[in-house]
């Protein structure tokens, strides 16, 4: 009878524990503006889709780009500064000198007032179509038994500016819901970058006409336009 207690309840655990956990995706991918500067560095986005929040406890995060298997040790590069990620949350990934520089532009069109930006040491994505990985491992992934999310995306040249929805499978358009991504300011070139890092709506008021009044049908009008 106890054994059969016992692997009942171990059962019922591992059973709930399999849907219980963080569950990392790779949601969104900016990798550059096709002409001129870039108006900021290339990132990525990682979303917590499942039901429990991810912490360092479980594994640090690593990613690779530009293939699809690990080659060799160097290639998995540690992304820093996260300290949670819960259910439903997004965070951004972005080499460490680029971080502030990531805010003051996006900053101005985006809500990221409470947006967690990881940073890290690795090159940058490549225009021409790349592949991100991710990975929780508790040591440097050397094969790809860690890895977690894979995410590639193609050519931009036919896009320019625009990041890459993951989820949807086709380049971010400005004012497409759900997330209604938005442009930044151009580059040297007039091109802005097009995104919605976060997924948390833009900064600017979203004003509606909600109510007319044309004054009366004869006569003085009672009250002229008021605006509050």
């Amino acid at each position: 009878m106890y054994k059969k207690i016992t692997l009942l309840t171990a059962g019922l655990f591992s059973y709930f524990m399999g849907f219980s956990q963080a569950t990392l995706k790779i949601t969104e991918i900016w990798s550059g503006n096709s002409k001129g500067n870039n108006v900021i560095a290339d990132w990525f986005e990682v979303t917590n889709t499942g039901s429990e929040a991810w912490t360092p406890a479980m594994g640090d995060l690593y990613f690779i780009d530009d293939r699809d298997e690990i080659d060799y040790i160097d290639d998995a590069i540690l992304i820093n500064g996260i300290a949670v990620i819960k259910p439903g949350e997004s965070i951004i990934a972005i080499k460490d000198e680029d971080a502030t520089e990531f805010r003051s532009v996006w900053g101005d069109v985006y809500d990221i007032t409470n947006l967690q930006i990881g940073t890290h040491d690795g090159k940058g994505l490549g225009k021409g179509g790349d592949v991100v990985n991710l990975f929780i491992s508790t040591t440097v992934p050397t094969d790809n038994s860690t890895r977690v999310a894979s995410a590639a995306y193609p050519d931009t040249e036919a896009n320019p500016g625009q990041s890459y929805d993951v989820t949807k499978g086709a380049f971010s358009v400005i004012g497409e819901a759900p997330y209604v991504p938005v442009a930044t300011a151009v580059n040297d070139e007039g091109e802005a970058a097009i995104a919605s890092p976060g997924n948390t709506g833009s900064t600017k008021p979203d004003l509606q006409i909600t109510e007319i009044w044309a004054g009366n049908g004869e006569g003085n009008d009672l009250t002229g336009i008021g605006l509050k």
